[in-house]
């Protein structure tokens, strides 16, 4: 989904791609936040960074077709998401260690994570059992069938009658992955998404950061 969201901005022009663009790196910073933090008590936060080209580039956009979609991977490749660590003790908030991802990395790996990891903690805290129809077998979870049985009386997949079917009347869902710990697999998917911060390629010091774009253009 954020792979289709990321070739879309290609059809954009590149004020309001960059636009797109910082508003999806304020909504990784939020969901960022909701997670629990690194070793050390820090948090991940996310920049919009530009190179040294970067404002001549955007100057002569001013002057070319801005629709044109073949300049799209070339201004997008002129910029990169900062990742650093913020702390709450009175620390450096800006590491010197931060970490340096493509905008397409971005889409690709990084705000999927995020919104799984944020699911994955909603899920722990409102846990929600499926249910299964006993008339039609279809499964839902318990909150979806309490909130369309009330609307329309029918199961939302076949549009079979609900009336009839009460609470105590429902089937619980149980397969071979409720015996997976919830619990275990968001920590495991934390741990995997650190280690891919980790791993990504060290920012360089000259790199110029993007806080009101508008001023370079």
């Amino acid at each position: 989904m954020e792979m289709m969201h990321y070739q879309q901005l290609g059809r954009s022009s590149y004020k309001d791609s960059l636009k797109v663009l910082e508003s999806d790196v304020q909504h990784a910073n939020s969901l960022a936040a909701a997670i629990p933090k690194a070793k050390g008590g820090a948090r991940l936060q996310m920049k919009l960074v530009y190179n040294h080209l970067a404002p001549f580039f955007l100057f002569l956009l001013q002057w070319v077709d801005c629709s044109c979609t073949c300049f799209f991977p070339r201004y997008f490749n002129l910029c990169h998401i900062l990742i650093y660590k913020v702390y709450t003790d009175g620390r450096p908030k800006l590491s010197t260690r931060g970490r340096k991802a493509s905008v397409k990395d971005f889409y690709a790996v990084i705000l999927p994570s995020l919104e799984q990891l944020h699911y994955d903690l909603v899920e722990l805290e409102e846990p929600c059992t499926k249910m299964v129809m006993p008339n039609c077998c279809h499964a839902m979870c318990i909150n979806c069938y309490r909130d369309w049985s009330t609307r329309s009386e029918s199961c939302p997949f076949c549009r079979g009658t609900l009336r009839r079917v009460k609470s105590r009347d429902l089937w619980v869902l149980t397969c071979k992955d409720d015996v997976i710990d919830p619990e275990t697999v968001s920590t495991e998917d934390l741990r995997r998404f650190y280690l891919y911060i980790r791993n990504l390629p060290k920012d360089s010091p000259e790199a110029l950061f993007l806080v009101y774009y508008e001023y370079l253009i």
